[in-house]
């Protein structure tokens, strides 16, 4: 039989398991239910996890040997202690399981066996920057909810065209157009309505009026511009402070720098500002482009421990 590594991407709508063979090609997958301990319990989101590891070693059984699990998980730092799952499942199944944040398993996906260091910028509805050295160390910048500290994130751009808008109006002043725009496609009429709209609202659904904020950056309105460049420049302090603490690039050689999101790969001016803002501060790099599954990155993440 075929040896494989088994790769989990576990997220907020679903979770993502696939069979990658030691050549690096997926030879089976299937997708469960959520696996994200930020939008279920604990042990709900886990149970997720566990039933769809147990159905796809059922269909591996006589065709392939599994020899390692990676998982990656949306909001580990939510799991009191994975330590206590990976013992726990590797006695269950007798395959060595490892767990980390989703946002190393896009990190590797990435850099692949390519790059020695780099970087993941992470930003759709959410933010993060995720980044590892030559070292092997791998450390999370972000990513702490969009309560917290989500800049550079779509539902960070549009609260803060919100709270222009709020400062606009108790400074007795107009509204501007990209504003009214945001109220027109909200039905309201009057901007004290906003809070309605903003509590009674998912980050989700708020996030969505990124794209009209884009879209009206494309038709040169100056505060979509600067909202989006904001969120641009946010995000590249966060690389510099991560490359920074990480010491990449101290040979003097680029280190790799992709993007995984919605937002900073399409949405106007938030990428072309980023690396505008890492070149002025000294930063080398090179952009690796194209789209990887992040589920690829658990049998890169194995390839990097010697597994195979």
């Amino acid at each position: 039989m075929d040896k494989v590594v088994m790769s989990i991407d576990a997220g907020g709508t679903k979770t993502k398991a696939a069979l990658i063979d030691l050549d690096c090609n997926i030879v089976y997958e299937k997708v469960g239910g959520p696996g994200s301990p930020a939008v279920l319990q604990e042990e709900q989101a886990m149970k997720n996890i566990k039933d769809l590891i147990e159905k796809v070693i059922v269909e591996a059984e006589g065709k392939w040997e599994i020899i390692y699990i990676q998982m990656g998980i949306s909001a580990l730092s939510a799991v009191e202690d994975k330590s206590f799952y990976e013992r726990l499942l590797t006695k269950k199944y007798g395959i060595k399981v490892s767990i980390e944040n989703d946002a190393y398993m896009a990190l590797y996906s990435i850099i692949q066996d390519k790059y020695d260091e780099g970087i993941v910028v992470l930003a759709g509805t959410g933010s993060a920057i995720c980044g590892k050295n030559k070292e092997n160390v791998c450390l999370l910048n972000g990513g702490w909810g969009h309560l917290l500290t989500e800049d550079g994130s779509s539902y960070r751009v549009v609260i803060d065209l919100i709270v222009r808008m709020i400062e606009d109006y108790e400074a007795d002043l107009p509204m501007c157009p990209l504003g009214d725009k945001l109220l027109e496609s909200l039905d309201i009429k009057d901007v004290t309505r906003i809070r309605v709209f903003v509590y009674d609202s998912t980050k989700t659904e708020i996030s969505k009026f990124a794209q009209l904020i884009s879209e009206e950056a494309s038709k040169g309105d100056i505060d979509a511009i600067n909202i989006l460049k904001k969120a641009g420049t946010d995000l590249a302090n966060r690389v510099i402070k991560l490359s920074r603490k990480l010491g990449l690039g101290k040979d003097g050689k680029p280190f790799g720098i992709g993007y995984r999101g919605s937002f900073v790969r399409k949405a106007s001016y938030v990428k072309d500002t980023l690396e505008e803002h890492l070149k002025n501060n000294g930063i080398s790099f090179d952009i690796i482009e194209g789209y990887t599954d992040p589920v690829y990155g658990g049998y890169y993440i194995a390839k990097s421990k010697n597994v195979f």
